[in-house]
């Protein structure tokens, strides 16, 4: 869910007595209801500056899309990329949206609109190499995801999912290499070793 990081964004853009602590806890909960019930009152509130009202739209957001309901997911990042067209986070979290609809097209454009505003943020790399690897893209995929390895070296999950790559383009030294740095970096990852057999 949200990350304690953007709790206390939270606290310090939308200030303890605009709001209440309950509210901005509420709304950085790793709890998906609470997250939305929090959310809904700041956003209900109206009396925010845009870019705290759009950190508010991102994390129910993401709220929305951690139980499934996507269509709602997109309308909030759709209201804080209002707020904040270049937000990284949003860009990133609608692609995410998109991508849990099969939408491989639209997604790879917010995940590029993402990587554009926030040319560090590894997981949209990783999240669009996963939307070209859908489309059969792999050669595009593989490049993102050593691009996001490359940010972030003991990245498991982009070890492991280039790899896969690299087993369906038949690169089999490839594969296993990657697969053994990712169960390096993560010994109790079960899907590096299952797909390493």
């Amino acid at each position: 869910m949200a990350s304690i990081s953007t709790a206390f964004v939270l606290a310090g853009i939308l200030g303890i007595s605009a709001f209440g602590q309950s509210d901005i806890s509420k709304c950085s909960s790793d709890s998906i209801d609470v997250s939305i019930v929090g959310c809904s009152a700041i956003i209900a509130a109206s009396r925010l500056r845009p870019e705290e009202l759009a950190v508010a739209y991102n994390n129910r957001g993401f709220a929305y899309d951690a139980q499934g309901e996507f269509p709602k997911a997109i309308y909030d990042f759709d209201q804080a990329l209002k707020l904040l067209p270049s937000d990284a986070s949003a860009l990133n979290n609608r692609g995410m949206a998109y991508q849990h609809l099969h939408e491989y097209e639209r997604a790879i454009g917010d995940f590029t609109a993402a990587i554009a505003a926030r040319p560090t943020l590894v997981v949209a790399y990783d999240h669009r190499a996963n939307a070209y690897e859908n489309l059969g893209q792999y050669e595009s995929a593989l490049k993102d995801y050593s691009k996001a390895i490359s940010l972030k070296p003991n990245f498991s999950i982009a070890y492991s999912d280039r790899s896969t790559v690299d087993r369906r383009l038949g690169r089999l030294e490839a594969a296993l290499s990657d697969w053994d740095h990712a169960i390096a970096i993560d010994s109790g990852f079960a899907e590096a070793y299952n797909n390493r057999c």
